[in-house]
């Protein structure tokens, strides 16, 4: 007997065509794929002809609901993973922010706690994405000036050893003989450059290396001019490079989010949140990294200088936002926050709908609204 099917599910085959599936799920796993299953389960979930997802994979935010996960504290991550749920997010990378390493050391050990949990109907805490403090203080953004330092590969193994980390976010140009970048690349660990003012040469450069990624597109990075294309353009001119997209419409313009739809290779984009503390609150002054935060009308600004400071974007307001602008399918956007983003980081048995693969769905609608989540074949929660 089956743990659990789900009926009457549009799926995207691999083929972009849209099919009205049934799915069985045992052991927490997908155990078939089939356009009807008629067969006994402990539980079945009519979909009513709903858009089926592989849950999200949000491989950077920060926090939620008023809490951050450089906060250290174990009930303040486990209440952001339960907000990142109702976003249609079954795997989490939360992202540190340039912070001592005694502070950051506590919020690997709360990661650590969280994964030794084991929860059965909670996002999976897939690896930390360590944002910061190896970047350039003239692109520092919200970083905070005050903890940023030279690469140190030390640093890294140090954290690394309390909980896995899966990408790394660093100005390469801090790093001109590559030797740091070599070294958490044998480590497994995905290099992507962010707050960086490095040119296509030093770019250029880094790639060969084993740089593969670009952190928030366009944001904090060298923007495309007559005689130097920079990081932006690199982005866009290179197919393997991976690029991290902030669909709120304040980060991109819609002409921008546009012009990477129409221009980058479709399976090298990745939708992020880069989601603060504020996300899921009503506007109002908030902190990120100790820096104060002003959000208003839904954009997050440092209030001393300015500067956009993350996000309060949700998930599947981003899958909403790239669809409805590009004129993409709900459910092939909804591979940029699943497939593209698992594979990128060699992430085995999420991100997609496949047999064998773990049972985790993000029920949707035309407008990317979450009507249910499964976590391991778990529903775990529906609108």
């Amino acid at each position: 007997m089956n743990d659990l099917i789900i009926k009457n599910a549009v799926l995207k085959n691999e083929f972009d065509e849209f099919c009205p599936s049934d799915i069985s799920v045992n052991g927490g796993k997908i155990a078939r794929i089939s356009r009807k299953i008629d067969e006994n389960a402990e539980s079945v979930f009519d979909a009513g002809g709903a858009f089926l997802s592989a849950g999200f994979i949000d491989c950077h935010f920060h926090g939620a609901g008023g809490f951050d996960f450089c906060d250290g504290d174990f009930d303040a991550l486990y209440e952001i993973a339960k907000l990142k749920l109702k976003e249609g997010v079954t795997g989490i990378l939360p992202a540190t922010l340039s912070l001592p390493f005694e502070t950051l050391k506590k919020s690997f050990e709360c990661a650590k706690k969280y994964e030794e949990a084991n929860f059965s109907s909670m996002p999976r805490l897939l690896g930390i994405h360590l944002e910061g403090p190896f970047v350039n203080p003239k692109m520092a953004g919200a970083q905070n000036p005050e903890f940023l330092k030279p690469c140190d590969i030390d640093f890294v193994k140090n954290l690394n050893d309390v909980f896995k980390i899966k990408k790394i976010s660093y100005a390469p140009e801090l790093d001109f003989d590559c030797n740091f970048l070599k070294e958490i690349s044998n480590m497994g660990i995905f290099p992507s450059s962010a707050h960086s003012s490095a040119g296509f040469g030093v770019f250029s450069n880094a790639r060969k290396f084993g740089l593969k990624g670009i952190t928030h597109f366009a944001n904090r990075q060298s923007q495309i001019t007559s005689r130097d294309i920079g990081s932006t353009g690199a982005g866009l001119l290179f197919d393997d490079i991976w690029i991290e997209i902030i669909a709120d419409k304040k980060h991109l313009s819609e002409d921008m989010l546009k012009l990477v739809f129409a221009k980058k290779n479709f399976e090298k984009i990745i939708l992020i949140t880069d989601s603060m503390r504020a996300s899921w609150l009503k506007d109002g002054v908030s902190t990120l990294g100790g820096l104060k935060v002003a959000v208003k009308n839904g954009k997050a600004r440092l209030c001393d200088g300015g500067a956009l400071a993350g996000s309060v974007l949700k998930m599947n307001d981003a899958v909403k936002n790239f669809a409805k602008i590009t004129g993409g399918h709900v459910l092939k956007i909804a591979e940029c926050a699943s497939k593209n983003v698992a594979e990128s980081l060699n992430l085995s048995g999420v991100g997609r709908i496949k047999e064998n693969f773990w049972a985790d769905f993000a029920l949707l609608d035309e407008n990317a609204r979450i009507l249910a989540v499964f976590a391991g074949g778990k529903l775990c929660f529906k609108a």
